[in-house]
C-alpha cells in the first residue's frame, strides 16, 4: 500500500521511517536498514512525483484527495461519521493583499460547502471559513486544535516564514444533508 492516498501526513510518517532507519543504520550499518531506506526513499519519490498530480485546484485553496480511512486514523475519533471522500485541505498565500485574498478564499470555499466529505488541515494561520459554512456545522463535526496531526519531520517544512506561530490543526466533516441544505442557500 505504501504512501499511496496518505497525503502530505503519509509523507511526513514516512520521512521519519527512513531519519529512523538511517539513524540505526549509523549504529549498527547493515545491508537490510539500507534496503529499508532506498524503500522509504521509492515512497517519497512517490508521493513528490505521482500523488501532486491528484490535487484538485480552486484558486488558492488545494485539495489532495486522500483514503477515508487514513482520514479515520488522523481524526482520531474526534469526529464522527461516515464519510465517503477525504481531503488535505491547502491554502497557497501569495504576495496579493490580505484583503483580497481572503475573498478569493472565501470564493474557493463553495467546492468544500457543496460537497460532502471530511477535510483536514494543518496552518499557521486562521482559516477564513464562510459564515454559512459556520452555521450549518454541528460542533461534533468539527475541531481546531493545537500542534500537528503528526510532529513535522526537519528540513521539510519552511519554519521562517511563521515564526512565533502556533501550529494548528483541524478537521471538519459535511455529511450529505449539510451539503444539501448549504446548496440550497446563497452566498
Amino acid at each position: 500500500m505504501g504512501i499511496k492516498g496518505m497525503g502530505t501526513k503519509g509523507r511526513d510518517l514516512i520521512i521519519w521511517c527512513f531519519i529512523f532507519t538511517s539513524l540505526i543504520g549509523i549504529i549498527a550499518p547493515s545491508v537490510t536498514l539500507l534496503t529499508v531506506d532506498l524503500f522509504w526513499a521509492i515512497l517519497i519519490f512517490y508521493h513528490y512525483t505521482l500523488e501532486r498530480k491528484k490535487v484538485i485546484r480552486h484558486g488558492q485553496v488545494f485539495l489532495l484527495p486522500i483514503n477515508p480511512w487514513w482520514a479515520q486514523i488522523l481524526v482520531r475519533g474526534q469526529i464522527k461519521g461516515n464519510w465517503k471522500k477525504a481531503y488535505e485541505l491547502h491554502v497557497k498565500f501569495d504576495d496579493k493583499p490580505l484583503k483580497a485574498q481572503l475573498r478569493s478564499i472565501n470564493q474557493s470555499f463553495d467546492h468544500i460547502r457543496l460537497n460532502p466529505g471530511i477535510y483536514l488541515w494543518e496552518t499557521y494561520l486562521p482559516l477564513p471559513f464562510p459564515k454559512n459554512l459556520r452555521e450549518i456545522i454541528a460542533p461534533s463535526t468539527a475541531f481546531m486544535k493545537k500542534g500537528g496531526f503528526i510532529p513535522r519531520p526537519p528540513f521539510v517544512y519552511q519554519y521562517h516564514q511563521y515564526q512565533g506561530r502556533k501550529l494548528r490543526h483541524g478537521a471538519v466533516f459535511i455529511p450529505r444533508k449539510e451539503a444539501l441544505l448549504c446548496a440550497r442557500k446563497p452566498l
